[in-house]
């Protein structure tokens, strides 16, 4: 069908085209508002700030498409082929996502808020400042989970966001916001997330093995179970963090904010925590072996059962401490 055919009949009232062949079709700023799509070939279209307001696009094919200002709020992409798409600056405001392959698509500055992204594939795509508030990434069933594998989410607002289970691996999350987040059981190993918010995020299970969490802020989040083995958190903010049980061993704590802390149970075996503020923190049955508390501020802290018999202590400040056998340190 050509352009003008299907502009002409839209035009008149129909809006089912299900099936259509438009490959290449240049629909550029066409209103389309609640046009029925599905299973219809747009593959290198341009849509660029067309008007897809509630349209259904269930398994589209929108591969390479050109969709950089579009209105698709509240669409039905489903199923849909979006691989390599440019969405710059779309609007995708609660659209239905789930299940859609979004890999290599260029998402910058796109509006996601409250879009439903369950079990997406965005590996390799662009979100460098998306804003993605109150999206939905919830794993459903373990195989069944977003793939955010290897994306770029420079700057971009998540704030409010279900990533429970999903994959974040190798990505780029600099300075992204994750306030209070829900990343249970997601994989965030080898992520970047130098100066990213993840205050009051939920982190509970989540793996962030080798990660960078270099100046980060992650106060008041509640990482209990934890994997966060040779992870990068030099200067990071876990101020009244909650992280029992908690696998640290080898972590570069250098520096890092940890008052009042819960750390009960945690492994911090051969950790550096030197120069660390632990004051007021617990450290209950905490796993300590050659771990570095070289200048670090363990003044308050409550360390009963720990295992300190070959932890570096040079310079700490143990003031008020309660040490491993109970007693108060001066």
């Amino acid at each position: 069908m050509n352009v003008d055919e299907l502009l002409k009949r839209y035009a008149a009232g129909e809006i089912d085209f299900s099936g259509t062949n438009l490959r290449g079709a240049n629909l550029f700023a066409a209103d389309l508002i609640s046009i029925i799509l599905i299973q219809a070939d747009l593959h290198g279209a341009n849509l660029i700030f067309a008007l897809l307001n509630r349209a259904q696009l269930f398994k589209a094919n929108l591969t390479g498409a050109k969709l950089s200002g579009a209105n698709l709020t509240q669409a039905d992409l489903r199923a849909a082929k979006l691989h390599d798409a440019d969405l710059h600056g779309a609007v995708l405001q609660g659209a239905d996502l789930r299940s859609a392959d979004m890999s290599l698509a260029n998402l910058l500055d796109a509006n996601m808020l409250d879009t439903d992204l369950r079990n997406v594939n965005l590996s390799g795509a662009n979100l460098t400042g998306v804003c993605l508030r109150g999206a939905n990434f919830r794993q459903e069933k373990n195989n069944y989970v977003a793939n955010l594998c290897g994306a770029t989410l420079y700057k971009a607002d998540v704030r409010g966001a279900n990533l429970a289970g999903a994959n974040l691996s190798r990505a780029d999350l600099r300075y992204a916001n994750f306030n209070e987040v829900n990343l249970r059981g997601a994989d965030l190993s080898c992520t970047d997330l130098s100066n990213a918010d993840l205050s009051h995020a939920l982190l509970n299970d989540a793996n962030l093995d080798g990660a960078i969490l270099y100046q980060a802020n992650l106060s008041n989040a509640r990482c209990e179970r934890v994997s966060m083995i040779d992870t990068n958190l030099t200067d990071v903010n876990l101020s009244g963090a909650t992280i029992p049980d908690g696998k640290l061993s080898r972590a570069n704590l250098t520096g890092a904010n940890l008052s009042k802390a819960s750390l009960n149970r945690i492994d911090l075996s051969r950790a550096n925590l030197s120069y660390a503020d632990l004051s007021d923190a617990y450290l209950i049955d905490a796993f300590v072996a050659r771990t570095n508390f070289t200048n670090a501020n363990l003044s308050n802290t409550n360390l009963v059962r720990a295992e300190l018999s070959s932890a570096t202590l040079t310079n700490a400040n143990l003031k008020g401490a309660t040490m491993p056998d109970g007693s108060i340190s001066n």
